[in-house]
């Protein structure tokens, strides 16, 4: 209760058959009681094209790929379990939260785009554009995450986060954009 928890993760986005995406995520929660708090989080990511890019990218039509270079998220978390484990010989105490809120992302075309015809990652051509797009996508973010407690101060964080983001003016027709976020990493409570 009162009590604020700083984790740093290692961060990998996976909904993109273009690019593998992977980053550092850096967030603090704050407990408001042993069941309820908020967090804010901060992502940096780093991405590479995948085979699938360099394929398509051969045809006459350019594969559009997202890039995203930061993410934020605010959430409320609640925290439904807690209980302890018996590893090797010792106790070890747990918590599995459970997360709602927003996220805002900063993305980017993951390629020069030379005035070719870019398609959306179903396939279907957008237009033609030129040069690097840049944009900003936000949209509900849920989650869920086991944290071990190595310490009364340490832990252990496994977690996964899902997005939802709608069209933005680049690829206004795509629909829904679908990503999850894989995390693991650890904190320190105080």
């Amino acid at each position: 209760e009162g009590k604020n928890e700083i984790t740093l993760q290692y961060s990998y986005l996976y909904g993109d058959k273009y690019l593998n995406t992977m980053g550092v995520l850096i967030s603090d929660q704050y407990h408001f009681s042993e069941k309820w708090g908020v967090q804010l989080g901060f992502g940096y990511y780093s991405s590479s094209t995948s085979s699938e890019f360099q394929t398509v990218e051969q045809t006459s039509a350019e594969p559009f790929a997202y890039d995203p270079t930061w993410l934020l998220k605010l959430t409320a978390v609640y925290n439904p379990v807690y209980g302890k484990i018996l590893i090797g010989s010792s106790i070890t105490h747990f918590r599995i939260d459970a997360e709602l809120g927003l996220f805002m992302a900063h993305e980017k075309s993951a390629n020069d785009l030379q005035g070719h015809l870019i398609m959306d990652s179903d396939g279907h051509s957008i237009e033609s554009l030129n040069g690097v797009q840049t944009f900003t996508k936000i949209g509900p973010i849920a989650g869920l995450s086991a944290i071990f407690y190595l310490s009364n101060r340490f832990t252990i964080n496994i977690g996964t986060n899902f997005m939802i983001a709608g069209a933005s003016s680049i690829e206004p027709d795509a629909g829904l954009r679908k990503t999850w976020l894989f995390n693991f990493g650890g904190g320190w409570a105080f």
